[in-house]
């Protein structure tokens, strides 16, 4: 049975960004499809309003849907169409960004970017996006056992599901974050939320809140910058070359 003195040293849950932290936070979900990441971005965009932050949610799937989606309600992948979806989609992320970042009212700003992100090349593009923005941040992988996941992504609705070997292949490929902790420098943080079952949303919440910190530094140099936009465009490449497969 756990005791007033256990209770007493456990980190209290955050409720409010730390006092340094930027005027607004870019929350990445990642995660196979099926986990969870959609549920949880409504749950979390509910809980930032709560809290007296104004909450943006993007949704890439929604938009890729639509490029995807033919005059007579079938859906075929075309890969241009693809890419300019996701350019809209990012290009939504950057304005929500900016605009809060503008706000003058002491209101704060969460953009919650709801996508599989399964490369790691999908998720620095839009960390470096945020970071030039001047905004914080943060990477959420929602978990849950891929025997779950694919349950749920086949009980999926029409378009919504999405295909069985795509999901596998998204299954192989997938490149996980790695697991920080708040504080201890790491340029782009990320914790894990467990959807196997019922999702945590306060937890969920709280650990998005001890990770909204300042906006992360931009590279000193215009070579550092080339570097990082070389290694964003590879990234971009294998991206578009995998979904051709």
């Amino acid at each position: 049975m756990a005791t007033a003195s256990d209770a007493a040293s456990r980190p209290r849950a955050a409720r409010a960004p730390r006092e340094d932290a930027s005027k607004t936070l870019v929350l990445v979900l990642c995660g196979l499809p099926g986990v969870g990441k959609t549920t949880l971005a409504r749950a979390l965009a509910r809980r930032a309003r709560e809290s007296g932050h104004d909450a943006h949610h993007a949704r890439y799937d929604a938009r890729e849907l639509r490029a995807m989606t033919r005059e007579d309600g079938t859906t075929a992948f075309e890969p241009a169409r693809w890419r300019a979806a996701r350019a809209e989609a990012a290009a939504d992320v950057d304005a929500a960004t900016r605009r809060g970042n503008a706000r003058e009212d002491g209101v704060k700003t969460v953009v919650i970017v709801d996508d599989n992100m399964y490369y790691r090349g999908m998720r620095w593009e839009v960390f470096r996006a945020a970071r030039e923005a001047r905004a914080s941040c943060a990477c959420a992988h929602v978990t849950a056992p891929t025997k779950e996941a694919r349950r749920r992504n086949r009980n999926r609705e029409g378009a919504e599901a999405v295909p069985e070997e795509v999901f596998e292949r998204m299954t192989r490929a997938f490149e996980a974050p790695a697991v920080t902790t708040p504080g201890d420098g790491a340029t782009f943080p990320a914790f894990v939320v467990d959807a196997t079952e019922e999702t945590d949303v306060d937890a969920a919440w709280s650990r998005a809140l001890e990770f909204w910190g300042p906006a992360p530094d931009v590279p000193a140099s215009e070579a550092e910058r080339e570097l990082e936009r070389e290694a964003a465009r590879a990234e971009t490449a294998k991206s578009a070359l995998h979904a051709l497969d």
